[in-house]
């Protein structure tokens, strides 16, 4: 485990939470600063340990009606974020969602024109490839007219 928590010799610690090394997401603006965690998945880790330590304390016929609806409602929210992105529910599709939406917001905040950037960006595809095909064209010549001396 490479993580600052844990024991140098690798060993776990009293609770293996702790170590939990998560995947790290590309922009950093998900990252609180001084911090080893995404900010998102925060009250995802206290609501699933709340709903272990209620699984560990109370009773099965307690925890069975909890535990169905909680499913339930992952189900809920999954089938309506399919519906709404046409992706399937998974971390990564989230995240995709979660990070375009913020880039929207920052471009609309800082008066970022997106569309006028991504016809730029098509116009240097273009001209790179007009360059390689002139490169290529100088090259024949270049060496057709070594052939003939």
């Amino acid at each position: 485990m490479d993580h600052q928590n844990c024991n140098a010799s690798g060993s776990l610690p009293h609770s293996t939470l702790f170590c939990l090394v998560l995947p790290s997401p590309s922009p950093s603006f998900w990252w609180s600063s001084g911090t080893s965690s995404p900010l998102f998945l925060t009250p995802i880790f206290f609501i699933s340990l709340s709903l272990s330590a209620l699984h560990t304390l109370l009773l099965q016929d307690i925890m069975e009606p909890i535990t169905f609806f909680v499913t339930s409602a992952t189900g809920i929210v999954g089938y309506t974020f399919f519906l709404a992105t046409k992706q399937d529910f998974e971390y990564g599709n989230i995240f995709e969602v979660v990070a375009r939406r913020k880039m929207r917001k920052l471009y609309a905040k800082h008066n970022f024109d997106y569309d006028h950037f991504k016809h730029l960006l098509e116009d240097k595809k273009e001209m790179e490839r007009e360059v390689r095909r002139l490169q290529k064209r100088i090259a024949e010549n270049t060496f057709g007219q070594a052939k003939h001396e």
